[in-house]
């Protein structure tokens, strides 16, 4: 399989902005293809593709993709990709997320894609950041995967 970049959804149609939301397929059948210009794309298209359209529509996620690579085809992944553009200066100084204007990467379930969107878009930054952008690795399994479940547990319920 090769690389495809969605957002929420994934797109199927060619690198230039989407007319409607219904350019994006949020579901595929057994029998259905995928057919995009994506297909195949580095990492970096995908990103500088996002930052350079998703302002020219008011139905896209701003500042977060989720890449299918030949990991997501043979073990149900996504590398999911967040564009911090701030740093947040915490009471003990500290500033989150490490570097402003760079995307972080989380190779995740893609079961649990929406909840890390939820939890970058609308979770308490203050509870969020330092588990995603400071201890992200208290929360990756064995096998690499970032597991969100694990990081809610360490945001919501930090002494369990």
């Amino acid at each position: 399989m090769q690389k495809a970049c969605p957002t929420l959804g994934f797109s199927s149609s060619p690198k230039r902005t989407p007319k409607t939301p219904q350019s994006f397929k949020k579901k595929l059948e057994d029998e259905d293809t995928i057919e995009s210009d994506f297909i195949g794309a580095s990492e970096e298209d995908c990103q500088e593709w996002l930052l350079n359209e998703q302002d020219q529509v008011n139905f896209m996620e701003f500042d977060i993709l989720f890449i299918a690579d030949a990991r997501s085809a043979n073990e149900d992944t996504l590398l999911a990709k967040v564009y911090k553009r701030q740093q947040i200066v915490y009471g003990h100084g500290k500033k989150l997320p490490p570097r402003p204007y760079s995307w972080y990467e989380f190779n995740i379930n893609f079961k649990e894609a929406w909840m890390l969107h939820s939890d970058v878009n609308f979770g308490p930054a203050s509870a969020v950041d330092p588990v995603y952008y400071e201890r992200k690795i208290e929360a990756v399994d064995e096998n690499g995967l970032f597991s969100v479940v694990e990081a809610d547990r360490l945001i919501y319920h930090p002494k369990n």
